[in-house]
């Protein structure tokens, strides 16, 4: 019995670490395009300067980032 339990849990463990199909993450589905400064004319930077009350082990959110995002809302053809 022990060693149809150890066999069994080593088939699990190869099944379940065997490599899967990028489906969800495939070119085709990334709803987002980066688009470099010099074409939009925006510029960013989340320049971060930790101190006393704002550091990773006060705040642990600190350095989740930021970001700037346009879209079209109305489907007029313009972000």
């Amino acid at each position: 019995m022990k060693k149809i339990a150890v066999i069994i849990f080593s088939l699990v463990l190869v099944i379940g670490c065997a490599k899967k199909e990028e489906s969800v993450l495939s070119t085709e589905a990334v709803p987002f395009n980066n688009i470099d400064a010099s074409v939009s004319g925006i510029e960013f930077s989340n320049t971060l300067y930790p101190n006393g009350n704002l550091n990773i082990i006060e705040y642990l959110y600190y350095y989740n980032g930021a970001g700037v995002a346009l879209g079209d809302i109305n489907n007029d053809g313009l972000d």
